[in-house]
This record gives structure tokens, sequence and C-alpha cells, in this order.
């Protein structure tokens, strides 16, 4: 009984010094622990140091986490010395804040001017003139506000100089709401199908497609399987014009990653290009595939899988609504019988994976399958090259969903059947 007090009591101490200590270096005020209750006292007085450790190692671990990502400037601005300010600060007040190891602007800001007022040598400053000096450095260190009207002028003026992101099959490009992405906000499209459906084929060809078009744009390949081969494109070069098809191969870019955290630092960097507007900018972001990414992090048992897909796919939908990217998904499939309700075809055994909320957290979700034609369909396709696929619409928040089409593949390049329309 005595040792489970004692441990209650030591656990009581250390949370109480966890919180002492962050008060002390958030605000500069020490706390009276003869306040403290007289059971905690003793342990809150002996182990402030070791909340202090505590509250350092948890401030780190958020500032450092992968999962909480303030922007390079925020965290350059708010730890810069108060000496970069010293034009805005009075040169008593400044000797005196340095006097109490108030060294940064962070120290500055987060503490509280009355509570400082105390801890300041007496003389140095006043009130009035403290507060005064904390809104005014509270200004230099925050964003800037830009007006909602300008905002939008400003998105649409950008979004209308971007080229959408299209296919060479109109049909393709009205499930989804006319195109891919690749301006205004941009758009997050999960593809999914069963294998040798055509999903690494659509997604080349969108990129082939755009890239021979544009020679300012670039694509981010990024492959968690390792099964990309460089050859697929090369061959596949052949069947698209365009006047900047010299240069598609060296503004294709392929990254490998294997693990959802290995994915956060090439996010990083592609956000950074697209920032310094560089001559060849990415336009298209290619994960092939999510299931691997995600797929052996998701269980029934846990949830901590399912807020790793949810914080990812966060990401990505922040990347395209600010640089207005086309980004696809493409997503493996799994077992749904009898059928697939969502499917206007009940030859439709399979669904896609990661679960039902995964749907919801893209734009759209275009399936692929091998299309079974009728007898009649069967004898028009008699003697014609490729084979038949079909497109549909699961769930779209861009265009109408239980849509699809039809279109020809014939050795991964994609072409348009000839009597194919979206049809409801």
């Amino acid at each position: 009984m005595a040792i489970g007090r004692l441990v209650h009591y030591a656990a009581d101490a250390v949370l109480l010094s966890t919180i002492l200590a962050g008060m002390k270096r958030s605000t500069g005020f020490a706390p009276d622990l003869e306040k403290v209750p007289d059971g905690a006292r003793g342990f809150a007085s002996t182990y402030l140091g070791v909340g202090e450790t505590i509250y350092d190692f948890a401030q780190s671990y958020v500032v450092n986490s992968a999962y909480f990502k303030p922007t390079s400037t925020d965290l350059s601005i708010m730890s810069e010395a108060l000496d970069t300010y010293r034009e805005h600060i009075p040169d008593s007040l400044l000797d005196g804040l340095q006097s109490i190891r108030i060294t940064t602007a962070q120290d500055f800001l987060f503490a509280s001017p009355p509570l400082l007022f105390h801890r300041l040598p007496a003389g140095c400053t006043t009130l009035h003139e403290l507060s005064e000096t904390h809104a005014l450095l509270l200004g230099l260190c925050s964003a800037q506000g830009i007006p909602g009207d300008a905002l939008y002028e400003m998105e649409t003026a950008e979004g209308s100089k971007l080229p959408c992101v299209t296919a060479s099959v109109t049909e393709l490009n009205d499930l989804v709401g006319g195109d891919f992405g690749g301006s205004g906000r941009g758009k997050v499209l999960e593809i999914s199908g069963d294998a040798g459906s055509g999903k690494t084929a659509l997604a080349l060809h969108l990129v082939l497609h755009h890239l021979c078009t544009h020679e300012d744009a670039s694509a981010l390949w990024i492959d968690s399987v390792g099964e990309f081969s460089v050859e697929r494109p090369t061959s596949l070069l052949r069947y698209f014009n365009g006047p900047a098809k010299p240069s598609v191969l060296d503004r294709l870019r392929v990254a490998l990653a294997f693990e959802p955290d290995a994915v956060y630092p090439i996010l990083a960097e592609l956000h950074g290009a697209l920032s310094s507007y560089t001559n060849s900018r990415p336009r298209i972001l290619v994960i092939d595939t999510i299931s691997a990414l995600l797929g052996p992090h998701l269980s029934a048992t846990s949830s901590e899988g399912h807020a790793m897909m949810a914080e990812l796919m966060r990401t990505l939908r922040t990347l395209a609504n600010m640089h207005g990217l086309c980004i696809l998904v493409l997503n493996n499939s799994t077992k749904c019988l009898p059928y697939n309700p969502e499917s206007n075809f009940k030859t439709t055994l399979r669904k896609p994976q990661l679960g039902p909320s995964f749907t919801f957290m893209t734009d759209a979700t275009l399936w692929l399958d091998k299309f079974h034609p009728s007898a009649e369909t069967a004898a028009l396709e008699d003697g014609r090259e490729g084979e038949l696929r079909v497109a549909e619409v699961f769930r779209s928040r861009v265009s109408p969903s239980g849509t699809y089409c039809l279109f020809r593949m014939r050795g991964g390049h994609i072409s348009a059947y000839e009597n194919s329309s979206p049809t409801a």
C-alpha cells in the first residue's frame, strides 16, 4: 500500500514538475512551491530539474516531429536574437532583458509583459514602454495578412497561367471534371484497379502527354515498390508528339520511398522547388503505389496507421491546393464479393484497398478494369488491335459519380474508343 502511494506521489510530482518547468520556460515565472500540496512538494522541488529536462525533450520532439511541420521562415524569425531588433527596443530595456536571459524573440514574445516587468531590474523601463515594445515586436515577427479579395485575384491570375493536365482521350478528362488538375486549386485523384488494369499506363500517359506539350513542366514519380522501369516511358514516347518531346525524360524525376516517413523529405523538396519558381516547375506528382506505403501500417486493432494515412493525404492535399498540382495516387485492389455495388457492372468483383475512409481523402476515385463486352460489341471488336478498358468514377467531388467510359490500351499506350462516351 505504501509503495503504491509512493509511486502515485512520484508520478504526480514528475507531472507537476514538468508543468512547472513549462511555465517557467515559457513565461519566465518561477512558481511558488509553498503553494504546492504537501504530498508532492518535496518531489516537485527535487525533480524540478527532471521536469525541465522532460519539458525540453517534449518541446524538441514537437518542433522536430514529422507530424508538426512549421515553415522554416516561422522558425527562423522566432529564433532570431533580440539584437536583430535593437533599433526597435530601447537600450536599457534590451540590457535588462538580457540580464534575465531573455535573448531571443521567442523568449520575449511568449512571456507576459506584467510578469516580465516584475522580473526586470528596477528603473530599466516602464510597464507601458514594455507593452508597446512587445506589441511592436509581435507585429514585426507575425505573418503579413492579405485581404481575401486580393488573395483570390492572385490565385486566379496564377492559376490561369498554368496549363491543366489532360489525357489525349477526351472522355477520360470528362470523368474527372474536364482535367486532372495542374492549375487552380489542383486535384488529388485516386486511380485504382486490379493488376493489369492500366493504372500505371494511365499515369504515364498523363505525364508524357503533358511533358511533351509543355517544356517548362516536370513530373515527380515516387516509386514505393521499386518496379519503375525507365525503358517503359522511353518505349511509349513514340506515341506522343510535341515541341518539348526531346527533353521529356530529363524532366521526369523518380524517387524511391518504401515507408511513409521517407515521403515527407521528398515532398518538402518538392515544395521548395515549387516555391523557388525554377525554370522546370513540377506539375504532376505520382505515387505508385499508395497501398504499398500505407497498407502494412493499417490494423483493425490500432488507429495509428489510419492517423498516418490521414496525415499523409492531408499533406498531399495542402501541396495540391497551394501549387495547383495534379497528384495521382495509384491504389491496388482487394476482393469484394459477390460484386462491388459502386460499379456499373456486376462483373466487378474487386474494390480499392485501404478501407472505405480513404476514398473520402481524394477528389475522385477512378476505377480501371478490363471490359467484358457483350456478344454484339465483341463482334465489332473482331480484328481491332488493343484491349478494351473501362474507367469508372466510384466517388467524386469534382464530377458526377457513377459515370464511366471505354478506352483502348495496346502495349501500354492509351487511345480513344471510337464509340465511347461517359454514361450515367
